[in-house]
């Protein structure tokens, strides 16, 4: 069988959960099928051309999210995502690139702005996110009335695109939580299978923490070019960080991830803050950290930070935001809470007992090893695309 993947970004190197999930469904259905990667790049000297892989041009003055190009995205009449990630090349090819294949898997609703309306194959959807969500709420936590205008008008525009070509998809997959929030919106239930965007789970391989050996110190792992991760982030350095260090005085955030040197001397503003960049091994810093934070506000998806926590086995303090769509049991193998003080508290009282630290470590541990494993998640992926 030969299947045509779409996807905005060959995952050359993992810094993301989306990319993780990316190189998994690679790795894991070009052991089954004949599979043909499209991808795009914007590294134009740079583009992969082979019988297994072929990058399109994405010029970087289009992919920049700019003030100029959203007033351009207005005129086109489509979200700003989509025109983005418009390659003309890709366009020209796309026939012939679909009429090679039996089965179509778009990965991330950007993507399927190139399936013709006409064709006839087999379009199986790969959502990572409900992309309506995070516009919705992003435009809900910004306090600048012109902003949230310009963010809820761009909610609406994302909306009825996603509804539109998850009406035209044969068959969508998506985290449980993406389910309800496509249901909403009008997608028949029969249409969605459930998928999991997992984490590391390298990680499993790794004994839990001794938490009474450790110090009071605290990890944050996500990408900071990623709008939700940047947020969150700097929420909890503002609000809940400086409670944190009245109690504890010495304890340190340790943050992991892709990082720009702007935003690095903004973070290293705050107090006992370690900026880690990206890692290639997780464990180095995970393994001496007692508490994993993932203080999201808005996003969609399963935040694959935390399923990372879950292998590790570690104590996730997180939002309800952040445990969406994640069997996550408040006080059992996490702490949610969505107020500075709530979070703060729950992460003193974690460093304060290491034996609680050590209970919920278990029980995370546990979850991982028994609901979110990559093979049985991948699995039902082909399952779908051989039906």
């Amino acid at each position: 069988m030969k299947v045509l993947l779409l996807t905005p970004r060959y995952p050359y190197k993992v810094d993301g959960g989306g990319l993780l999930k990316t190189k998994k469904i690679i790795d894991f259905l070009s052991r089954y099928v004949d599979l043909k990667i499209v991808s795009l790049n914007t590294d134009l000297n740079n583009l992969a051309c082979s019988d297994a892989h072929v990058e399109y041009p994405l010029k970087e003055q289009v992919y920049n999210p700019n003030a100029l190009n959203l007033i351009k995205s207005y005129f086109k009449n489509t979200p700003l995502s989509i025109a983005r990630n418009n390659s003309p090349p890709l366009y020209n090819d796309i026939n012939s690139l679909i009429n090679d294949a039996d089965v179509i898997f778009v990965d991330h609703f950007i993507m399927y702005q190139y399936i013709p309306k006409s064709t006839n194959k087999k379009i199986i959807l790969h959502q990572h996110n409900a992309e309506y969500k995070i516009w919705s709420r992003r435009a809900n936590n910004e306090d600048n009335i012109i902003k949230r205008i310009i963010l809820s008008f761009e909610a609406l525009r994302v909306k009825k695109f996603e509804k539109k070509i998850c009406g035209n998809a044969n068959l969508i997959y998506s985290s449980p939580n993406d389910k309800d929030a496509l249901i909403n919106i009008g997608i028949p239930p029969e249409k969605i299978k459930i998928t999991y965007h997992l984490g590391d789970d390298s990680l499993l391989q790794y004994p839990i923490s001794k938490f009474d050996e450790l110090n009071n110190d605290i990890v944050f792992l996500g990408n900071l070019f990623w709008e939700p991760n940047l947020d969150g982030l700097t929420w909890f350095l503002a609000h809940i960080w400086p409670l944190i260090l009245d109690k504890t005085g010495n304890s340190k955030i340790y943050i992991i991830g892709n990082i720009s040197d702007n935003i690095k001397n903004l973070l290293l503003e705050s107090k006992n803050v370690v900026v880690c960049g990206f890692v290639d091994d997780l464990n180095t810093i995970l393994s001496k950290c007692k508490v994993f934070i993932s203080p999201l506000r808005f996003g969609s998806g399963m935040k694959v930070k935390n399923i990372t926590a879950l292998y590790k086995g570690m104590p996730i303090v997180t939002t309800s935001i952040g445990a969406e769509g994640i069997d996550l049991v408040n006080g059992v193998n996490a702490f949610i809470h969505d107020d500075p003080d709530s979070f703060s508290k729950a992460i003193i009282k974690l460093l304060d007992d290491p034996k609680l630290c050590q209970s919920m470590a278990t029980n995370a541990r546990n979850l991982a090893e028994k609901k979110y494993s990559w093979d049985k998640n991948l699995t039902k992926l082909l399952e779908g695309i051989q039906k």
